[in-house]
């Protein structure tokens, strides 16, 4: 009887494993990093938005698809003003230099094609929660 015991014990212990690895987000079992956001543009549109809220040391990371040559320009509106930055990394991981056009928009032009990433990044470090929109356009 002691065995038979010992053998459902082992048996509910291999069941833990399965469920727990089942029970595992994708997020968390890549050590916590999850995939950016594709920002999707409307058929016929150049631009799209995204909105969000960071707290603490919080970021948000989207991605769009462009080619070498187009323009991309990034309108930022953070509340409180000030507490967010964008940074934008090129498809071979390189940061891409945003010039400014005005108080709250920047602009590049793209050195190739592929994937750019874009980081939006909580400029303060201090607690409390900042609001973003964030307009995106490739031409």
């Amino acid at each position: 009887m002691e065995t038979l015991h010992l053998f459902n014990l082992s048996r509910w212990a291999s069941t833990l494993v399965i469920a727990l690895n089942f029970a595992i987000p994708q997020a968390y079992a890549q050590g916590g990093k999850a995939e950016p956001l594709r920002i999707q543009f409307q058929h016929g549109r150049s631009s799209a938005t995204v909105a969000g809220k960071l707290r603490g040391d919080q970021q948000a990371e989207y991605v769009a698809g462009a080619m070498k040559d187009q323009k991309l320009t990034v309108n930022l509106y953070a509340k409180p003003t000030g507490s967010i930055t964008v940074k934008v990394k090129t498809p071979d991981g390189a940061d891409l230099e945003l010039k400014p056009d005005s108080k709250q928009q920047w602009s590049a032009t793209l050195p190739g094609d592929g994937d750019y990433l874009l980081w939006v990044v909580r400029s303060s470090g201090n607690s409390g929660t900042s609001l973003y929109k964030l307009m995106v356009t490739i031409r």
